[in-house]
């Protein structure tokens, strides 16, 4: 699957969780979200939370009504929290439980952030959705060519069956 990359691809989080986060668009109605690179360097990897470091990614999806959330189906009020890869990273702290709370809160930012960038940035997600048209078209044809070739295999199978009866 390609991605199509859009110049505004870090959303700095400002609120209670902070951090930046990677922002790629997968395809019309879905987004990925990273805040384990953050596309800048290793001291600025993951968001924070009350003072704790968390790495999270997660995709992220748009519903008809234009609302974004985690996961492919989600619920207004439940963003699918096993959708988020959320851990700590290698500093001491890894491994030790995440809170729901916490899941939470990094949770909602995500969507907030995914939100804030499917409406700024309409056209990538229009662009990407005519590059998978583009590309199922294309699959579709490669294989409507192999199943033209195997009916004509057989065409010149049963020909020569017809002549040889």
């Amino acid at each position: 699957m390609g991605y199509v990359a859009s110049p505004e691809s870090v959303i700095e989080l400002d609120g209670a969780v902070t951090g930046r986060v990677r922002v790629v668009v997968v395809g019309g109605d879905c987004l990925y979200l990273d805040a384990n690179t953050n596309g800048g360097s290793d001291d600025a990897v993951g968001v924070t939370l009350r003072g704790v470091r968390y790495l999270a990614s997660c995709h992220a999806y748009r519903r008809d009504d234009g609302v974004w959330g985690i996961g492919r189906e989600f619920a207004p009020t439940d963003h699918h929290a096993a959708d988020l890869h959320l851990t700590r990273p290698w500093d001491g702290s890894r491994g030790r439980d995440i809170s729901a709370a916490a899941r939470r809160d990094v949770l909602a930012a995500l969507v907030d952030a995914a939100q804030t960038f499917g409406d700024a940035n309409p056209d990538a997600l229009t662009e990407a959705a005519s590059a998978a048209d583009a590309r199922e078209l294309s699959r579709i044809a490669d294989k409507r060519a192999r199943l033209v070739a195997e009916l004509d295999a057989l065409d010149d199978e049963r020909i020569a069956v017809e002549r040889g009866a």
